[in-house]
């Protein structure tokens, strides 16, 4: 559902369960399909299809509120037709 950087570890948050990984956030979104995720935050990568709520400064994915910075809210935005 979405990706969560701290430190050197980032989260793979699953519907089910999570993973934890040591890796770059860099690296590892290279690896989901750009189609279907999307950066939001310098410690985020959210799957588009699990927001259920957006807010200016969050969102929301399966209850958990997730920033969104400054730096991602017009590309956010923009990916889901949003003016």
């Amino acid at each position: 559902m979405y990706l969560e950087k701290d430190g050197n570890y980032i989260t793979i948050h699953l519907k089910d369960r999570n993973i934890l990984v040591r890796e770059n956030m860099g690296d590892i979104f290279d690896l989901v399909p750009a189609a279907d995720f999307l950066r939001v935050h310098k410690s985020y990568v959210v799957a588009i299809k699990h927001i259920t709520m957006i807010e200016v400064h969050q969102l929301i994915i399966n209850g958990e509120k997730i920033p969104i910075g400054s730096t991602y809210r017009d590309l956010l935005r923009s990916r889901l037709g949003l003016k």
